[in-house]
């Protein structure tokens, strides 16, 4: 039996190069004293130490492709907008490539950096647009159909000959997510035999973990999108098209996610709260510390609120099931609760409640709500 035609420098330390490039063209996996068997295989430990890191010069690679990107996007100005996002879930795009490990990941090459394809954020904005289109989802946010095809443009259906195809005015550009290395992630399915249409499912199959490369959590997402002014029609306002992006971006953020296994909660992001910079002392600070001001001078630093338990009423909540997780805005601040916690206090609403917050509509309720800092408040019981 032949053995399979492997380079000779397989199995070498490559650890200065990109993540990207030990993954898919340097790793080790295959077994030299097996007759160069596939490895089944990794441990999480050895995955994460071989492909995981990314070296000072792999950094500043990435650094340099960001800044270019924003560079351009100065140079282009009005034709391009530019939000900034944090994964709060580790995020995964490219898992049908090809791989010895069954999951793939995209890196782009000749970079070897992990990224996600413009075309990936295009679909997922299209998504959010056809939803909040559809006005499931409350207020549209002026999207509707013809806003669609003008931005993202028009792909007629096989056998329709009246209708042209249409580009959209929209270029989304691809995004390289910041982070200093790569997480691993585990998958454990239990009926693999039965998947494989070998036997019937049952309680004794033996599962096999499969480990595959994730960007980790907490990494930040720059998205430049940019527009072809001269597709938009002539009635719109000029800003209309940046509007409808925020919009769709924000439904994106909230319920869709970006990248692969979106389903499970991977992909999940959000806009970072602008930090508010300390309040410098003034010379009338000084002054009132060595003269007693007569009558009260106010302070303009935030008030702390009471850290007690507070009762908001009226109160728009919504349910996001992307982060099983119960959401409400007010003047106070954002209250929410997640996991089991947000799990439970949902299910103290009535079925048709429930109903409306799977529909992605809102419902109008009485809040218990903690101060955890900031603007953000926990929710310690619906009333």
């Amino acid at each position: 039996m032949a053995n399979p035609a492997v380079p000779h420098y397989l199995g070498q330390n490559f650890n200065d190069t990109p993540p990207g490039h030990r993954f898919t063209l340097y790793g080790a996996f295959w077994e030299p004293d097996q007759g160069w068997q596939r490895v089944k295989n990794i441990p999480p430990a050895d995955l994460r130490q071989s492909f995981g890191p990314l070296t000072p010069q792999n950094k500043q690679l990435r650094d340099a492709l960001r800044s270019r990107q924003a560079h351009v996007a100065a140079v282009l100005g009005e034709a391009v907008w530019t939000i900034t996002a944090q994964s709060i879930a580790p995020f995964v795009t490219g898992t049908g490539i090809e791989h010895s490990l069954e999951n793939g990941m995209a890196f782009l090459n000749p970079y070897g950096l992990p990224y996600l394809p413009g075309s990936g954020v295009k679909g997922v904005l299209r998504r959010a647009a056809e939803e909040l289109a559809g006005g499931d989802w409350g207020d549209k946010q002026d999207w509707n159909e013809p806003a669609i095809d003008v931005l993202f443009g028009k792909e007629t259906e096989s056998g329709d000959t009246e209708t042209a195809h249409s580009r959209g005015a929209l270029i989304f550009w691809d995004v390289f997510p910041k982070c200093d290395r790569l997480a691993v992630d585990i998958m454990n399915p239990h009926h693999s035999d039965y998947y494989q249409g070998n036997t019937p499912p049952t309680d004794c199959g033996q599962p096999i973990p499969i480990f595959f490369l994730t960007v980790p959590e907490n990494s930040g997402f720059t998205f430049h999108v940019q527009c072809d002014r001269s597709r938009l029609p002539e009635d719109w306002p000029a800003d209309r098209w940046r509007a409808l992006l925020e919009a769709a971006f924000a439904h994106a953020f909230d319920w869709l996610g970006f990248g692969a296994k979106t389903a499970v909660g991977y992909g999940a992001m959000c806009q970072p709260k602008p930090e508010t910079p300390p309040r410098q002392p003034s010379k009338l600070d000084n002054a009132q510390k060595a003269v007693p001001a007569v009558g009260e001078i106010k302070d303009s630093a935030p008030t702390i609120p009471e850290t007690g338990p507070q009762r908001w009423e009226n109160v728009t909540l919504s349910w996001n099931k992307g982060k099983r997780e119960l959401q409400a805005t007010t003047a106070q601040g954002r209250a929410f609760a997640g996991g089991k916690e947000g799990v439970d206090l949902r299910e103290k609403l009535g079925p048709e409640c429930r109903s409306k917050l799977d529909k992605g509509k809102a419902v109008t309720v009485a809040l218990t709500v903690e101060w955890i800092g900031g603007n953000n408040w926990r929710i310690t019981d619906i009333i």
